[in-house]
C-alpha cells in the first residue's frame, strides 16, 4: 500500500490545503472556517476534508433536538491520482474532529444532486457518504438558494454579521471587503439536497480513553433524539415476531427483503425511526431518482465530490 500522511493542517499548510479546495470542489471557494485535514503522498497534497459548524440553529433543528451537537462536512475533495479514498480521508476526520471537541456530534452532508460529474454526467447522489457511514434520512426541508460572487464562485448566503438575499446581493460597482465588484452577485434556487448523517463519539477524553459502553450510549442518543419527521436508511438485526409486528403497525417500511437470516433474527432493510436504531446498524442505499433514471448503488460506486460541474455557477448548463 501506498504511503501516505494524514495531519490535521495550520497556518501555512492550511493555506496550501485552501487552495486545493478552491481548485477541485466544484463550489469553487474553501469554505472557510472549520477543522481542515489533508492527505499527503510524497510530499504532494492530494487530497483535503473541511468540518465546521453548521449554517444556522434552524438546519440543526430540522434534524436532531436542541442540545445535541453538530457539524457539517463542508467541503472534501481528492485529486484523481490519490490513492486514498475520499470517503476514509472522511471518516478519518470525522474521528479526529471529536477527539479533538472531546464530545460526540451529529455529523452532517448534503449531497447537491445538481453537482454533476464531469466525467460520468451522475449526480451527487451520497454513494461516497454512504461508504464513510453516514445513512440517509430523506431531503432539506427549507427552500436552498445558491449564491454565486462576481468571480463564479459559490458563497454561503450568511456573510459575517449579513445574512444576504435577493435585494441585498452586491452589485456591479460596489465595494465588498475592500475590493471592488466587478459583476453583480447571483441567487439561484436550487432543488432540496439529499441529507446524509451519523453521530460520532470520541474514542478518548483528556487522553484517556472512552469505554465500549459509554460510546454506545452516546451513539444511541444522537439516534433517539432524531427530529422525529426523519426516519433513517438503515439495516440491523431484529427478532423476526418483532420485524413482522413493525411492518404490520407500520412503524417501519422494508426496503428490500432480508439478506441475512437465522432460526429467529434477521437483518432487516428498512427505513426506521431514530429510536430503534440499535449500534451495530449499517447503511441502506436509498431510491435515487434523477435525470430520468434510478441509480443503484453499483452505478455510482466510486463517487467523488472533485470533478464536478455545478449549474449555479453557469457550468454544465447543458446538462
Amino acid at each position: 500500500m501506498t504511503d501516505f500522511t494524514f495531519a490535521h493542517v495550520l497556518g501555512p499548510a492550511r493555506k496550501a490545503a485552501q487552495r486545493l479546495i478552491t481548485e477541485l470542489h466544484y463550489s469553487g471557494s474553501s469554505g472557510n472556517s472549520g477543522y481542515l485535514h489533508t492527505i499527503t503522498v510524497g510530499g504532494e497534497l492530494q487530497a483535503a476534508c473541511l468540518i465546521g459548524g453548521t449554517l444556522s440553529k434552524g438546519s440543526e433543528k430540522a434534524l436532531i433536538a436542541p442540545g445535541f451537537p453538530c457539524r457539517l462536512v463542508k467541503r472534501l475533495v481528492a485529486a484523481d491520482h490519490c490513492p486514498v479514498p475520499e470517503s476514509q480521508l472522511l471518516r478519518a476526520s470525522m474521528r479526529d474532529v471529536a477527539t479533538k471537541l472531546q464530545h460526540a456530534y451529529l455529523a452532517i452532508s448534503y449531497a447537491d444532486e445538481v453537482a454533476v460529474d464531469a466525467r460520468t454526467g451522475n449526480p451527487l447522489s451520497g454513494a461516497l457518504y454512504a461508504a464513510s457511514g453516514l445513512f440517509f434520512i430523506g431531503f432539506t426541508s427549507q427552500p436552498r438558494y445558491a449564491v454565486v460572487d462576481d468571480l463564479g464562485a459559490l458563497r454561503s448566503s450568511r456573510q459575517g454579521p449579513i445574512s444576504l438575499s435577493r435585494k441585498t446581493l452586491p452589485k456591479a460597482g460596489d465595494i465588498w471587503n475592500e475590493r471592488e465588484v466587478a459583476r453583480d452577485w447571483r441567487m439561484v434556487q436550487i432543488p432540496p439536497a439529499r441529507v446524509w448523517v451519523t453521530p460520532v463519539v470520541p474514542w478518548s477524553i483528556a487522553g484517556v480513553a472512552t469505554t465500549r459502553a459509554w460510546r454506545k450510549s452516546q451513539y444511541l442518543a444522537f439516534w433517539r433524539n432524531l427530529a422525529p419527521a426523519r426516519k433513517v436508511w438503515a439495516q440491523r438485526w431484529i427478532d423476526k415476531v418483532g420485524w413482522r409486528r413493525l411492518l404490520r403497525d407500520a412503524t417501519v417500511e422494508q426496503v428490500d427483503p432480508p439478506r441475512q437470516e437465522t432460526e429467529h433474527a434477521l437483518l432487516a432493510r428498512g427505513i426506521w425511526p431514530g429510536e430503534l436504531m440499535i449500534r451495530p446498524a449499517a447503511p441502506v442505499w436509498p431510491r435515487i431518482e434523477a435525470q430520468g433514471r434510478l441509480f443503484t448503488e453499483a452505478d455510482l460506486e466510486g463517487e467523488r465530490t472533485s470533478g464536478r460541474l455545478y449549474w449555479p455557477r453557469g457550468e454544465g448548463g447543458e446538462l
